[in-house]
């Protein structure tokens, strides 16, 4: 042994005292030892020579054994204490180590002593280790308890049938019940019959996949009759033997979180209620308006007249069909282009008496959907385009072909394609110095949504415009 071992000998006899220190140095101990004989000696090393092991003898003339053990109990010191007396019968030996001795060796018998005290400072060493680690443990349930204490939320310990056995004051708080009233009672007395199963079945899952889960918006009654929402998250808990014992977890009340979602979703309800109502009367009086240019061209004989009001009447009912669509739409903020195109065409060749049979229309459009102040523009653009087709390129023809094209690339770029191999444009037509209305519309409506339009003149007519669903400009929205 390499650390020096002291030891504090109360003995009167010095004879007695070098033969003890010489059993245990022959033995390999590694000792410093100081002799006293009296009470207060006694007491002085105690506090000063911190002995590591005593050796008392049990009877001396000033001082006895018994008196120094009770001094070292009273100071709550764990210091072995072994008997080491010639006079010490057995009855008092037993009842020496009932008051908290170590051992007990005779005088006479001093092998036993190595054994004794080898024994003695490894159970000395042994419990300055648990009680360390004991230390440790109590300083780190503290800091648990603490940190459980501290926050709003609620922790929760449960048993496998679902008995509260720990909990915060969070969760007394949360639920308004005292830790006397929640202790040992089943949590499934706090809610109603359906939420316990769905709680059950939840909990069940844990149990048997060990994977953690969560509870969104639990329906809790508290002490009070109130109901409360709450969120919840489960963990297995397993004992030493890595048994499942129970669970535990968070508790959180989303009561307020619950209560301002249902305000929005009811606002939500509310302004999608008007939003649809502003569509609905917005088609109506747009309709309303046409049916008002349908009067009064009535009314006119002039043909070239009545060709301009019915123009007028087409880019009416054109914008008026985005508010139709976006009034039976769940989406307000965008509109499905591919099935209003499909619309627009068939008005429009309902409008100039196309013979479908004879003049065929290709419509191609991928589902690409076009915010409000981009869908008016866009389509106000297509009925022109359209129209013009329909009015012009099939003259004396018995047959022809129209395509419209709405397609959107992978940057977020449109390209609006409106084709007929009809009888063709001029090669030099401009048409953003035209001198036609419905292309000088055309012309404005592409620079209000910041884009480009080209034309070709091979067979028939082409007009391509690109653009992105960001306006920069309102003229026409």
């Amino acid at each position: 042994m390499n650390a020096i071992i002291k030891i504090l000998i109360l003995e009167d006899v010095a004879a007695d005292a070098e033969l003890e220190a010489l059993e245990l140095t022959d033995a390999g101990f590694a000792i410093s030892s100081k002799r006293v004989e009296t009470r207060d000696a006694f007491i002085q090393e105690l506090e000063e020579f911190k002995p590591d092991i005593i050796l008392a003898d049990y009877s001396l003339p000033d001082f006895d054994g018994m008196a120094a053990l009770d001094i070292v109990l009273e100071k709550k010191l764990t210091i072995p204490f072994i008997f080491v007396s010639g006079s010490l019968g057995e009855e008092r030996a037993v009842e020496a180590v009932k008051r908290g001795a170590t051992d007990y060796v005779l005088k006479q018998n001093l092998l036993r002593l190595v054994p004794s005290v080898r024994r003695a400072l490894h159970e000395a060493e042994e419990k300055k280790k648990r009680k360390k680690i004991e230390g440790s443990l109590r300083e780190s349930e503290e800091r648990y308890r603490t940190i459980l204490e501290s926050i709003e939320e609620g922790y929760y310990e449960v048993d496998l049938a679902g008995n509260l056995t720990f909990f915060n004051d969070s969760l007394c708080s949360i639920f308004g019940y005292s830790r006397d009233e929640l202790l040992g009672v089943n949590n499934r007395n706090y809610m109603d019959p359906e939420t316990s199963k769905n709680i059950y079945r939840i909990f069940n899952a844990v149990y048997h996949t060990g994977q953690p889960g969560k509870i969104f918006d639990w329906e809790f009654i508290k002490k009070d009759g109130a109901k409360i929402y709450v969120e919840i998250s489960i963990s297995l808990v397993k004992n030493s033997k890595g048994e499942r014992a129970g669970f535990r977890g968070i508790l959180r009340d989303i009561t307020e979180r619950k209560l301002h979602e249902e305000r929005i979703q009811a606002a939500l309800e509310e302004r999608t209620v008007l939003l649809r109502e502003i569509h609905h009367r917005v088609k109506n009086n747009m309709q309303i308006i046409s049916s008002l240019l349908g009067l009064q061209a009535y009314s006119i004989d002039d043909p070239k007249i009545t060709e301009l009001f019915q123009e007028s009447q087409n880019r009416i009912k054109s914008m008026a069909l985005i508010h139709e669509k976006l009034y039976r739409s769940e989406n307000f903020s965008n509109i499905n282009f591919n099935n209003y195109i499909q619309d627009i065409v068939t008005l429009l060749s309902q409008t100039y008496s196309v013979d479908l049979n004879t003049i065929q229309i290709q419509i191609d459009a991928h589902d690409p959907d076009l915010r409000l102040d981009t869908a008016i523009p866009c389509g106000l653009i297509i009925n022109e385009l359209v129209s013009n087709s329909l009015k012009y390129a099939f003259k004396g023809r018995s047959k022809g072909l129209l395509h419209v094209g709405l397609n959107r690339d992978d940057n977020n770029l449109y390209t609006l394609t409106v084709r007929d191999d009809g009888i063709g444009i001029p090669s030099d037509l401009d048409p953003e110095n035209s001198s036609t209305l419905g292309l000088k519309i055309v012309s404005t409506l592409v620079n209000q949504l910041n884009g480009t339009i080209t034309t070709g003149t091979g067979r028939g007519a082409e007009f391509v415009i690109r653009f992105s669903d960001k306006p920069a400009a309102r003229g026409f929205a």
